[in-house]
């Protein structure tokens, strides 16, 4: 049996459809480390995951305390074509709270 015939000028296209979809990934690498998201998306979960142990009861008020002025920081930063931050869901924060050291 002969296997089917692919469209011509389709190789093409699929490679120039991943060399553009690895050059945003490569230029939001390089504008999240230039704006060091990792200092802050790490450093407000440790922060919210110390006051939420030392305040049993309010995890989802410290969640929300966290999760809020990012959310608005995403806003702006969707509005401007800019990576996101990172920020886990109500649920997860609360599996890591569990699991965290």
């Amino acid at each position: 049996m002969k296997p089917p015939e692919t469209m011509p000028g389709l190789k093409p296209r699929i490679k120039e459809a991943f060399q553009t979809l690895n050059s945003r990934v490569q230029e939001e690498l390089r504008i999240r480390q230039e704006m060091e998201y990792a200092k802050l998306e790490e450093g407000s979960l440790e922060i919210a995951i110390k006051l939420a142990r030392n305040k049993p009861g309010f995890e989802r008020e410290v969640w929300e305390c966290m999760s809020t002025p990012l959310e608005m920081m995403n806003t702006t930063h969707r509005a401007r074509g800019l990576p996101l931050i990172n920020y886990p869901s109500y649920q997860r924060f609360m599996r890591l709270l569990r699991t965290n050291i």
